[in-house]
């Protein structure tokens, strides 16, 4: 019997605690919380870089056109026989003409490429937990737990796209969607930082060969970077309005915060 604490409420722990049991209860941990903390703390620094970035390229545009014409005319007067189309071409080249915009601020890759990193990772880590958590709990909540040791040995982009079919007929997560297309990239990418393997060449033959990452320019990186945080949320977001299992909706570990939506990202927000 449970003593009486005189607070007030010894009554209304009375009623609860000869209450009948009428729902199932279940409580889910919350161990990887800091996950979409740590990419929030990331996505300021780089909102900031990336204005930082978008005028820097935006003052380089400006100068681009002046910059041609004066190395043209320096070009025909340090080589009186070149031909036109290579004094254009060369021209084109150290003004920095023909390439993007964003690209002619690619002394700033070198700030990128660490956010990218660590992004890649940590996107693709919740992305994992946040399938993980809907499986574990689904199928806990269908009495088939044991079958999660089964399906936890898969990868996570197959997870996502077959593993919720264990829970409810209709489940789809269409593999030709940007969603899918970021989940894979992303995994790929962090593949590769988390199973590092050198080039090697010897003699001036390649002997052994390693993945690079597929990010290549300032325009690639702000182009993924967007996609890659928000993805875990748009998916958590995905599974939250799948129907509930018992009378429960699926639980999220995290919610969307100050990241924002990335607009590649269309998948249906709401139930029908």
């Amino acid at each position: 019997m449970a003593l009486k604490r005189g607070d007030g409420l010894d009554e209304f722990r009375e009623l609860v605690a000869n209450a009948e049991t009428v729902a199932t209860t279940w409580q889910v941990g919350s161990e990887y919380i800091w996950l979409d903390h740590a990419l929030e703390r990331l996505w300021s620094n780089f909102a900031r870089l990336r204005d930082e970035i978008q005028m820097a390229a935006d003052k380089k545009s400006e100068a681009v056109p002046g910059d041609y014409q004066r190395w043209l005319g320096r070009l025909r007067e340090y080589n009186p026989e070149g031909t036109a189309q290579e004094i254009d071409a060369e021209a084109r080249k150290l003004s920095e003409y023909d390439r993007k915009p964003l690209d002619r601020a690619g002394s700033f890759l070198g700030q990128l490429m660490p956010i990218y990193a660590e992004v890649a990772i940590l996107s693709a880590a919740l992305c994992e937990a946040h399938i993980n958590l809907a499986l574990a709990w689904g199928l806990t909540m269908l009495g088939r737990d044991p079958a999660f040791r089964l399906i936890e040995q898969s990868g996570t982009v197959e997870k996502w796209l077959r593993g919720p079919t264990l829970l409810f007929d209709g489940y789809e997560l269409p593999s030709n969607s940007a969603e899918v297309e970021t989940l894979r990239r992303v995994f790929e990418e962090r593949n590769i930082l988390m199973h590092p393997k050198s080039s090697i060449s010897r003699n001036g033959a390649a002997r052994v060969s390693a993945k690079r990452l597929h990010a290549k320019s300032v325009t690639d990186v702000l182009n993924w970077l967007p996609r890659f945080f928000s993805l875990p949320f748009d998916l958590a977001e995905f599974m939250a309005k799948q129907p509930a299992i018992d009378g429960f909706d699926f639980p999220q570990l995290s919610k969307r915060q100050s990241i924002p939506r990335a607009p590649q990202h269309m998948l249906r927000r709401t139930r029908a």
